[in-house]
């Protein structure tokens, strides 16, 4: 959701912060409009928490399968390969990689504050 200042940045980023996920579950169809809270829930649950997180992991969701969706088959063979990798090994040179990736499709697209692309995106908006 745009915002005209960042989130982080205002003295009420709380509140704004928690009007955005009310507005996204709304949009999503997560909540009907009866006011509920969030569920807390354990996170890591494995020794190797990289992989193993989450509310109810599910420990086949990335084991690669016949008849899997091309793209959840690639997915499903990394993070195969990934789990041979330390985690260090995977923070360092996977994740590094996949938020690299990421940076530049979100300036492609507009998403980086302060980016032409952004400038570019929003100034229409206004």
């Amino acid at each position: 959701l745009y915002s005209p200042a960042a989130i982080s940045k205002t003295s009420g980023h709380k509140t704004v912060r928690d009007q955005c996920i009310e507005d996204f579950l709304i949009m999503l169809g997560l909540r009907t409009g009866q006011k509920l809270k969030l569920v807390v829930h354990e996170l890591w649950h494995k020794e190797k928490p990289m992989f193993e997180f989450g509310a109810e992991p599910d420990a086949e969701l990335f084991v690669p399968k016949d008849g899997m969706v091309p793209r959840h088959a690639r997915l499903a063979t990394k993070v195969q390969e990934m789990k041979t990798m330390s985690d260090q090994d995977v923070s360092s040179k996977v994740v590094a990689q996949m938020v690299s990736k990421a940076c530049k499709e979100a300036k492609k697209v507009g998403l980086l504050d302060g980016t032409d692309e952004w400038t570019a995106r929003w100034k229409q908006q206004k």
